[in-house]
């Protein structure tokens, strides 16, 4: 009996320490670096283009819909407790290039396996819950793991502290080390798109800078763009535009803010990072 009382108390203590944590990394900035003008940049058009011609990827239009062929190419990464979600099931169902995930140990560390097996990687697609509006109060700089905060962020300064032993990671400091190792590699020219509510500006632009990818984040609350099932036209692009995702203001509808945001960094001919292109690119992403 005193051993079960004890376990209730190290329970109790566990659960306030994550609810203090959450207090402590919750912001009331959400989205103050997502540029007011939605623009559509002719050099982050080229960027993603050139990505395309990568992996050989054409696209061709049906039903009013755009559709890629060879879409299945790159990495597709799942938070082993989205598999059931029918939206996240509906993207990975269209590719035999998907590695499971549970925090940033195993984020990085499937890089790392689709590199070894691959040579470099053209793009990622993240398929995973990100920040619920309904309970946090601001944007994260990081995407979360399977319990909560053990996820991969910008940088130990942006990261939930005292919970790297949960297999917390860090994109400046983790992933760039497995790049400089050459555990990790990416293409010439590649994407990283994230199906993911509340992912601030400062991940993307971290991640842009460090991989040299293209990163593209749902700011607001990201959810499928296609979701009704009333007839059946509604149907068909229910399930056959699995790539198309909107991202809305969610609770901040306030302050008209909540889309999608792309980083695309321009580099020189020693591969220096020496611009990014920051673009607030609205509401609907269509997904490569």
């Amino acid at each position: 009996m005193k051993s079960v009382s004890i376990l209730l108390i190290l329970s109790f203590l566990s659960t306030n320490a994550v609810a203090n944590t959450r207090d402590r990394i919750s912001y009331d900035s959400h989205g103050e670096n997502l540029p007011d003008q939605v623009t559509n940049n002719v050099e982050a058009q080229e960027y993603r283009q050139a990505v395309k011609d990568l992996i050989g990827m054409e696209s061709y239009e049906k039903n009013d819909l755009e559709f890629f062929t060879k879409s299945y190419k790159g990495l597709y990464l799942i938070k082993k407790t989205n598999r059931k979600e029918p939206a996240f099931r509906n993207v990975i169902a269209h590719t035999k290039n998907v590695y499971p995930w549970k925090n940033g140990k195993s984020f990085i560390g499937a890089l790392k396996k689709y590199t070894k097996q691959n040579g470099c990687i053209p793009k990622v697609s993240s398929v995973s819950h990100g920040w619920a509006t309904s309970t946090e109060y601001g944007d994260f700089h990081g995407l979360s793991g399977s319990k909560g905060f053990n996820g991969i962020y910008a940088s130990k300064a942006t990261r939930p502290k005292g919970l790297a032993k949960l297999g917390t990671r860090t994109v400046k400091e983790d992933l760039q080390e497995a790049i400089d190792n050459g555990e990790v590699k990416f293409c010439g020219k590649c994407v990283i798109q994230f199906y993911a509510c509340n992912i601030s500006t400062l991940f993307a632009d971290t991640l842009a800078n460090v991989t040299k990818c293209q990163t593209v984040v749902a700011t607001g609350k990201a959810s499928p763009y296609f979701q009704s099932v009333d007839t059946e036209e509604e149907y068909k692009k229910t399930y056959s535009g699995f790539h198309y995702w909107k991202a809305a203001a969610g609770i901040w509808e306030e302050r008209g803010l909540g889309q999608w945001y792309r980083s695309t960094p321009i580099t020189n001919e020693h591969g220096d990072v020496v611009d990014m292109i920051k673009e607030n690119i609205g509401n609907l992403y269509i997904a490569l």
